[in-house]
């Protein structure tokens, strides 16, 4: 039995990453555009089919290596804790303002950051730590020096570094 062409083996391997893509980005739509009408539905497939085959293109290209460990996946629940409490800390900032009894002292700082080497999972660590920590609004990642062993960040109103990000390679 004569095996199959390599262009076909090469689809076998994709289809389940685009399948899985599909599912993933179609369901994000779905929560996004809260409707089930036909219109919607169609839409969403769409958009959802350009944008997995978008990422099958990028994944393709094997450019970006990302190897994130299970509990660092597992600490986006605690994202929206960070969201509350960085939208406070932004209110009060306002408030503040508002009422005249003080200006935002906004900063930008540099902490001490174990970025770890140029590996697929000490990139998905950099990565994780740059998008779990610009999540709350008082808290923005610009840059992480790798060379430096630096991260470098702005906030509206001084406050202490996440703990995610401290669990991620940041040295508060």
């Amino acid at each position: 039995m004569p095996s199959a062409p390599s262009h076909l083996r090469q689809l076998l391997k994709i289809i389940p990453f685009w399948i899985a893509w599909f599912a993933v980005l179609f369901g994000l739509y779905l929560l996004f555009a809260s409707s089930l009408e036909r219109a919607e539905l169609c839409v969403g497939a769409v958009v959802a089919a350009l944008s997995a085959t978008g990422a099958e293109v990028v994944r393709a290209q094997n450019l970006a290596h990302f190897r994130p460990r299970l509990v660092w996946l597992l600490y986006a629940l605690a994202l929206p804790w960070y969201v509350v409490i960085g939208t406070g800390e932004i209110f009060l900032v306002l408030a503040k303002y508002a009422l005249r009894i003080e200006r935002p002292h906004s900063l930008h700082r540099a902490l001490r950051f174990r970025p770890g080497e140029a590996d697929a999972v000490s990139a998905a660590r950099r990565c994780l730590a740059i998008a779990y920590s610009t999540v709350p609004p008082n808290f923005i990642i610009l840059d992480i020096l790798r060379e430096r062993g630096l991260m470098l960040y702005h906030q509206i109103s001084p406050s202490s570094v996440p703990k995610i990000t401290a669990k991620l390679g940041a040295q508060p």
